[in-house]
């Protein structure tokens, strides 16, 4: 709606006065003068000839205000013409024979001169005030703005032009505006002028408005000014409103916007925290097993080989080996779930084995901390279809913390059922419980808050790996406590299958598989790490394999080529010349198509997987190597071939 084209003025008649254009103005100055010429006549009848000029001044006004400068010069001259020709004697001619007659023909055009120049005034005055309405009304239509004044002892409301295409409607009187206030804001408003009425002389407010003819909400900024009698008593307020929907839609908008960074900064900064706590505890745990394992070398220094303190040393090294060994496999799994890079096998198995294994391997745990450690299963098989490694990794995290948070003399209990198509698996404790605050982020990645009664609580890292590997089976893992000091549960739901499981087969004793297939078979070790490969070299000797070791890449070539070895166990971040690369190069010969490449490296994710099956390694092994493991791929390596 166009506020200035829809307008409609009180002064109605000044849209249409003074006349503009080219043929209107001298028309109705035509008509003008050829009236009045003709009344004239009528008039001086009356009036015995005394008044021949009196008709024509307000013409000339009328002529002046309607027509402009120039028709109105040339009706003051068609009148003074027309008196001089009808009147003054002589008639008919143009020749005044009496001098006063001739003074009163220059007073009638000093007279009408001046007759002229006010209505030509008041003709630009009518015309500049329609500008400055025009003007008024489309900066109040730009500015999504409308006038009004209130008359407080009437009630009476009156607006400016174009309100009506802001509000949507117009109202007479004050009580008319509470149908269209937004119910919510009805008493604010009624406030707010309450309080300007009675000690104010300005007031503003906020509200919404409900426009009737489209029920659209609209947000109203209004602006009042009291006049007030001489006894202070509100005679009328003069006001204006303002539509600011679009300012209050982008306060809103940037008070969301402030406050998601707000929070997105209190997140960083809490992810901040837990790094800095993460490094920490990584730092500790790491170095926990350091110190006993110094302390164990000394031991075996200074001890027989045989003696029982040398046993106890070696079986503490070992101890924290696999301690660092298990902290560095979460560290990774943590990274391979991040990129969704978990490798998860799906073969059909009885989920009792998987946690009767879990529970053997934790039960000397517990029982080192007088702890004791329950099981109770079902008769028939709990059949999936699973990864038993990934799966007796979430069971021995979940079994290792109940160990870790549980007191002395205390109980764990792990129990597992077959229902509705599912199979859940419950360990239960009455170790210290969970906090309520901790509990709804005890999954998240870092997360502390427990303390363990016997020292470190991890690095909170464990949890977040064992949900995302039983999410990876399509099953939920679920943590509950009914607060500190009263226990926790631990709930796993796995989809159950109908296939039959497969018979896991048992490992092989590492001392029996250590010597299958050994004599004859050669054996290259390559890496740059002295030690590494002095001890991996070591191992494999003691196991009754023919081993030489190589410590850079040429020489390892070279040696290869020399020994035509059976299996090379090659480091990957070799320098100068790279293990991909010895790995190419010794595949590309002919002696080198048939033998076994194993990598040994730090790196274990999927991508340098996948480089090392692309240079042609048989197998990718993570560093640090368990030997039991290795000793275990030899063996099954020589069963294939004496197969």
């Amino acid at each position: 709606m166009d506020p200035i084209r829809d307008a409609k003025l009180d002064n109605s008649w000044t849209l249409a006065v003074p006349l503009t254009g080219s043929g209107a103005p001298w028309a109705a100055a035509g008509l003008i003068s050829a009236g009045v010429i003709g009344a004239n006549f009528w008039v001086q009848a009356v009036s015995g000839g005394h008044a021949a000029f009196l008709p024509f001044y307000p013409a000339l006004m009328g002529v002046g205000f309607l027509s402009g400068t120039v028709p109105g010069v040339f009706a003051l001259l068609a009148f003074a013409l027309a008196a001089d020709w009808f009147w003054l004697p002589p008639s008919s001619t143009f020749v005044i024979s009496d001098p006063g007659d001739r003074a009163a023909l220059l007073v009638f055009l000093l007279l009408g001169g001046v007759a002229l120049l006010m209505a030509l005034f008041a003709r630009q005055t009518v015309i500049a005030l329609r500008r400055t309405r025009s003007r008024f009304g489309l900066a109040l239509a730009a500015g999504q703005m409308a006038t009004w004044d209130w008359n407080v002892q009437s009630g009476k409301i009156t607006f400016s032009e174009g309100a009506r295409a802001l509000l949507g409607t117009l109202w007479s009187q004050s009580g008319s505006v509470w149908p269209i206030t937004h119910p919510e804001d009805i008493e604010r408003v009624r406030a707010s002028v309450e309080r300007g009425l009675a000690a104010q002389h300005e007031y503003v407010f906020t509200s919404r408005m409900v426009r009737p003819d489209t029920r659209e909400t609209r947000w109203i900024e209004t602006y009042g000014r009291v006049q007030r009698s001489m006894d202070g008593q509100p005679l009328s307020v003069t006001g204006v409103s303002v539509d600011v929907t679009d300012k209050e839609n982008a306060l809103r908008e940037s008070r969301r916007t402030e406050e998601a960074l707000r929070r997105s900064e209190e997140e960083l900064r809490l992810e901040s925290r837990r790094k800095d706590e993460f490094l920490a505890i990584l730092a500790h745990e790491l170095r926990n097993p350091l110190a006993p394992a110094r302390f164990a070398m000394q031991l075996l220094e200074k001890s027989p080989a045989d003696s029982p303190q040398a046993a106890n040393a070696r079986r503490m090294i070992e101890r924290q080996l696999a301690h660092m060994a298990r902290l560095l496999d979460d560290l990774l799994d943590v990274s391979r779930i991040s990129r969704k890079a978990v490798d998860i096998r799906h073969d059909s198995l009885d989920l009792r084995s998987v946690i009767e294994t879990a529970v053997d391997t934790a039960r000397p745990l517990a029982a080192a901390v007088d702890v004791e450690l329950q099981l109770r299963q079902p008769e028939s098989a709990l059949p999936v279809r699973g990864d038993a490694a990934r799966l007796n990794q979430v069971l021995a995290n979940l079994l290792n913390n109940a160990v870790k948070y549980t007191d002395p003399q205390g109980h764990i209990r792990v129990h597992s059922v077959r229902s509705n198509g599912h199979i859940t698996i419950r360990v239960e404790d009455d170790g210290i419980g969970i906090a309520p605050e901790l509990l709804p982020r005890i999954f998240e990645l870092f997360a502390q808050g427990r303390s363990s009664p016997r020292g470190s609580s991890g690095l909170g890292i464990g949890l977040t790996v064992a949900r995302e590997i039983v999410a990876l089976h399509g099953g939920r893992l679920d943590a509950a406590s009914a607060g500190v000091g009263l226990g926790s549960q631990f709930t796993i739901e796995l989809p159950c299958t109908h296939e039959p499981p497969a018979l896991l087969e048992p490992l092989a004793e590492p001392e029996k598989i250590a010597v299958l297939g050994a004599a004859g078979t050669r054996v290259l070790v390559v890496d740059d790490n002295v030690d590494a490969a002095d001890s991996l070299a070591q191992v494999l000797s003691t196991a009754g394999y023919q081993t030489k070791v190589a410590y850079e890449g040429a020489s390892a070539l070279a040696l290869a080529e020399l020994l035509r070895p059976t299996v090379i166990f090659l480091d990957i971040g070799l320098p100068n010349l790279s293990g991909h690369e010895i790995a190419r190069r010794v595949r590309s010969e002919p002696w080198g198509l048939n033998l076994r490449l194993v990598a040994i490296t730090g790196w274990g994710h999927e991508n340098d997987r996948k480089r090392s099956r692309e240079a042609g390694f048989d197998e990718h092994l993570t560093k640090p190597v368990d030997p039991r493991e290795l000793l275990q791929l030899m063996a099954r390596w020589s069963q294939r071939e004496s197969a």
